[in-house]
């Protein structure tokens, strides 16, 4: 997923409109969960706090009473599939 976010970036798109998620909650989902993984690896490599990271706690403001999990939820329920 990490390179997924780094070609995102690179291409200036989302993530899940490379993969080609039409679904648009599953797709901020996807993105969200993207640019997590993105952001760790990034800062476990500079060893620098993801301040970013912290960012997608206080982002539940603007999806409303549709969040139904934390972006880490989202990333375990991809590790077991």
């Amino acid at each position: 997923m990490a390179l997924l976010h780094h070609l995102a970036a690179n291409y200036h798109q989302r993530p899940s409109a490379i993969i080609g998620i039409r679904d648009e909650w599953a797709a901020y989902q996807f993105d969200l969960a993207v640019m997590y993984v993105g952001t760790r690896e990034r800062s476990e490599e500079s060893d620098a706090p993801a301040n970013s990271a912290r960012g997608f706690q206080s982002g539940r403001r603007f999806v409303g009473k549709k969040v139904q999990m934390t972006p880490e939820q989202f990333v375990e329920t991809l590790k077991e599939r």
